[in-house]
């Protein structure tokens, strides 16, 4: 799993923030509650709390369990072990007191897994969560991009 790549798809992401579902009205009342969890507990400089990882921690448990459960489903059993395995820290922030730059490097482990499994089978994680994920790790890690992630998504709870 290189930076490279997940540098690339972070660059990729950044015009991909907003969730789409959330425009379009699929899946919309869970993506809405999640935007509304992250912009209660983690927004405006929270990103490091306890209450903020646990939000995180259960979005990025959904992500990684749906996407799992649909690479197992396709048959793709060894990518499906891959993201579990790539993703198991991420998963659970909210039960250890983790530094943030372990939950940085946690959150590049769990991205560059799904990136790996999705260049390998042509299927992707659900893309309005894995944004979020992509937002969490440019926040986590006091990315100057993240004032204006929140600003939007703030947006689309008006």
């Amino acid at each position: 799993m290189s930076i490279t790549k997940f540098v690339v798809t972070l660059i990729l992401a950044t015009a991909f923030m907003i969730p789409s579902s959330a425009m379009a009205g699929r899946d919309s009342s869970e993506v809405m509650a999640y935007i509304e969890s992250i912009i209660n507990y983690c927004a405006d400089g929270q990103w490091e709390t306890k209450e903020c990882l646990d939000v995180m921690a259960r979005m990025d448990t959904l992500v990684a369990a749906n996407y799992i459960a649909a690479l197992k489903q396709s048959g793709q059993v060894a990518q499906a072990k891959a993201v579990e395995d790539g993703c198991a820290v991420a998963s659970k922030v909210n039960y250890q007191k983790m530094p943030a730059s372990a939950i940085t490097e946690a959150y590049v482990l769990c991205i560059n897994s799904m990136v790996d499994a999705e260049a390998a089978t042509g299927i992707g994680p659900h893309k309005d969560y894995y944004n979020m994920m992509l937002m969490a790790y440019f926040c986590t890690s006091g990315n100057q991009l993240c004032p204006k992630f929140e600003s939007e998504l703030k947006k689309n709870l008006r």
